[in-house]
């Protein structure tokens, strides 16, 4: 009777998983080609890890390895990211297409350039060297979009295998549709994505180890979780929660963590030998330190950390940091509050399953992590902040809980609108033209909205295939941003077909 009462569609979900999945690929071919050089999250350091696996057939030096000459070269071309524009005179958007696109003297390249992203764990550098070394002749551009098209297509296997996760949660498949029409659907998972870092196989190995630890598979969560220890060093904060599920299962709990030593534990030996940290990063080897743990922790203003994790976590344009307006911060701000609500209220009358504890015990393992490194960074720094889109490394657990804590059928497709509302807003009105040069910063530090007019301008598809390999024409630009609307629209469509063609199974 359950399946007879759902739309015919629904009664095929791989359909539907399928039309989600080349909508987020299609999405992320649109931002891998039109975002500028090095506009993504450290992408110059992590490319230059890329080219020098490549050149030297070895690991880069975790203190001293430097960037190769060619990046550091396009970085004094420009244009580069406003975030990174004080570190050597670098010329940013603004100034490049104020005063045209042309080099920029020599005395503004330094002579050594740090590679910093060499404290990063190797997995996913190793994966992208495959390709890059199938094209390393072609000019840096196209080498860039290749790398950026294979981290975004390793990005988007988090789609298909999402489903199968929130399926095994949720028993029930077309719940499991408006979870991962959340995922689609959250812009800053594109954002995070588009670009050739570690994120994109942390997205997809953080969705692997939940799926392991939720089915109970020991042997191939300890493999996920070393491979994930060997990606990003966050997946240390899944430890703990490893160990809450498995306590009563000892056997099961000594596999996972032997198979995940015997996979990582040769890099953390050799980061804590050379930085005296385990992880390895600047912030942690500057941040061991004798403390004054109350002190610290009592210095820090947390509601201006949570304030910036959470709008760098639902939409942040690019490594210019362009923010949207706001209220629709507030707005999804609110709608997740409703959803933590939702779990809590489940969970205080015991309605919430073992696998949502699972997921909702996840997140708050990684959030906790977020705080420990927000004290750190203010250790190391004196300005306590964590980005809050590392956070997608558990996107799909994040969208079954908000799934399950907004309970019923008619919010969630409205969260999946609102989602895609903010990213049409955010890339059509803020990046696309501040990219093109047509918007800059204003004296007080924002960038302004685009007018409709600056939108359809000829110049903004010719700008923004300035700096571009050849095949990314102004023309193929455009037939992008064409199916990456047409994605959008089919994400808010299965979003609210799965959403209000549930029926009760009971």
């Amino acid at each position: 009777m359950y399946r007879e009462s759902m739309p015919a569609v629904l009664r095929r979900p791989a359909v539907i998983v399928g039309v989600l999945w080349v909508a987020v690929i299609a999405k992320l071919v649109f931002y891998s080609s039109f975002v500028p050089l090095w506009e993504g999250y450290d992408e110059y350091a992590h490319f230059a890890f890329v080219e020098y696996l490549f050149q030297h057939h070895a690991l880069p030096d975790l203190k001293h390895a430097t960037v190769p000459r060619d990046v550091t070269e396009s970085l004094r071309a420009g244009p580069i990211p406003w975030t990174i524009r004080t570190w050597t005179g670098w010329i940013p958007h603004d100034d490049y297409w104020r005063s045209g696109p042309q080099p920029q003297p020599d005395q503004t390249l330094p002579p050594e350039l740090r590679l910093y992203e060499a404290q990063q764990p190797p997995l996913a550098y190793f994966l992208y060297a495959i390709p890059y070394a199938a094209f390393h002749n072609a000019d840096l551009p196209a080498r860039v979009w290749i790398v950026r098209i294979t981290g975004s297509f390793i990005a988007s296997l988090a789609i298909p295998l999402g489903f199968l996760l929130a399926c095994r949660v949720f028993g029930n498949a077309a719940r499991a549709l408006t979870a991962i029409a959340v995922v689609a659907s959250m812009p800053g998972l594109m954002m995070t994505a588009d670009h050739g870092g570690n994120e994109p196989l942390a997205i997809l190995l953080g969705t692997a180890c939940v799926f392991a630890l939720v089915s109970r598979r020991a042997l191939l969560l300890g493999c996920l979780l070393g491979l994930g220890l060997l990606t990003k060093a966050y997946f240390l904060t899944l430890i703990p929660v490893v160990v809450i599920v498995l306590f009563r299962h000892k056997r099961k709990m000594l596999i996972v963590f032997a198979a995940a030593l015997a996979i990582a534990a040769w890099w953390y030996a050799r980061a804590f030998h050379v930085t005296g940290s385990l992880t390895g990063t600047q912030i942690s080897a500057a941040a061991a330190q004798p403390v004054s743990l109350l002190r610290d922790v009592t210095g820090i203003n947390w509601l201006r950390v949570a304030d910036f994790a959470l709008i760098s976590h639902i939409w942040l344009g690019g490594w210019s940091f362009l923010v949207v307006r706001t209220w629709m911060y507030r707005a999804i701000e609110l709608i997740m509050l409703a959803a933590g609500i939702g779990i809590a209220v489940q969970l205080a009358r015991r309605h919430l399953s073992e696998p949502i504890a699972i997921c909702a015990g996840a997140l708050l393992s990684f959030v906790a992590g977020m705080a420990w490194y927000a004290w750190a960074t203010w250790r190391a720094t004196g300005e306590a902040a964590v980005l809050g889109y590392y956070a997608y490394a558990l996107v799909v657990p994040e969208a079954i809980c908000l799934v399950t804590g907004l309970a019923t059928r008619y919010l969630v497709p409205v969260a999946v609108a609102c989602f895609a509302t903010i990213e049409l807003y955010g890339t059509v009105f803020f990046l696309m033209p501040y990219y093109a040069g047509l918007t800059a910063h204003t004296p007080r530090g924002s960038v302004p909205a685009a007018r409709i007019g600056q939108i359809f301008s000829a110049e903004l598809f010719h700008n923004l295939a300035t700096n571009k390999p050849d095949f990314l024409s102004p023309g193929v630009l455009i037939a992008l941003w064409i199916v990456f609307l047409a994605a959008l629209a089919a994400i808010v469509a299965a979003g609210f077909l799965a959403g209000f063609g549930q029926r009760s199974e009971t």
